[in-house]
């Protein structure tokens, strides 16, 4: 397995890893829960790669199975919903394909994955992997086709557009933050035309000028409508990243 392929398929263990460790977790934790490896017992304790967890952490997050909640200067806490969890879990086991599939139907579920995980973190030294050739991956920029009979994007097009609708209806933002609002108003209108007219998109794009803004509007508008749209909007992006790399690889 050379570089490419092991940035193919780690980041599905990575996904995995972090789930089976939070199925226990009833209250808040915070980031310091997430990113660390001093328990000795979890399965993130051999993960080497930072950037794939905190990208696990970001699609939990974006579907609603982490709720996140920021302090000016304390670590962030995160709070686990059980159901949003639990479909979390159904959606991703019901494709045979998926890792999620194979675990269910392995007949020692824990040892199988520990022992997938071990083999995991063994290639990723042997590879000579850095934190930094995780984050300057080349599929992060790779022009990916778009398939506009997809459902994913037609509902990623039709929720970004709600949102957009959404924030430049709001006259309370413009009032208080207008440049902020315009940032905002322009980037996403960027993701927007994109979908709606453009042979390709990179997962980079999507990331800088929809994700990243996205979660702006999250933290502005906390328990609101935009908020909650901002949220559903992450969700098919995050879902439509995927489905390009899936599609592409």
């Amino acid at each position: 397995m050379d570089k490419d392929e092991f940035l193919k398929v780690a980041p599905e263990y990575y996904l995995l890893a972090l789930v089976e460790d939070l199925q226990p977790v009833q209250y808040y934790i915070t980031d310091t829960f997430l990113y660390s490896n001093a328990n000795k017992h979890s399965f993130r304790s051999v993960l080497k790669s930072k950037p794939l967890l905190k990208r696990a952490v970001e699609i939990l997050v974006a579907e609603g199975v982490l709720v996140e909640t920021k302090d000016p200067f304390g670590p962030t806490l995160y709070r686990r919903l059980n159901d949003p969890y639990l479909k979390f879990i159904e959606a991703r086991a019901k494709e045979q394909s998926s890792l999620f599939f194979r675990y269910r139907i392995a007949p020692n579920r824990g040892e199988w994955l520990a022992t997938a995980l071990a083999n995991l973190s063994v290639t990723y030294d042997i590879l000579g992997l850095t934190d930094e050739e995780v984050e300057a991956d080349d599929r992060e920029w790779e022009p990916l086709p778009l398939d506009r009979d997809s459902e994913t994007v037609k509902q990623a097009t039709a929720a970004i557009d709600k949102t957009i609708s959404d924030v430049e209806q709001s006259n309370g933002y413009a009032a208080q933050h207008p440049e902020e609002r315009n940032w905002v108003l322009s980037n996403l209108t960027m993701v927007s035309e994109k979908l709606h007219k453009a042979a390709t998109v990179t997962v980079g794009y999507i990331r800088a000028h929809g994700l990243s803004v996205l979660r702006k509007l999250q933290d502005r508008f906390v328990d609101t409508a935009i908020g909650e749209g901002a949220k559903e909007t992450s969700r098919w992006l995050l879902r439509l990243i995927g489905e390009l790399l899936k599609n592409f690889f």
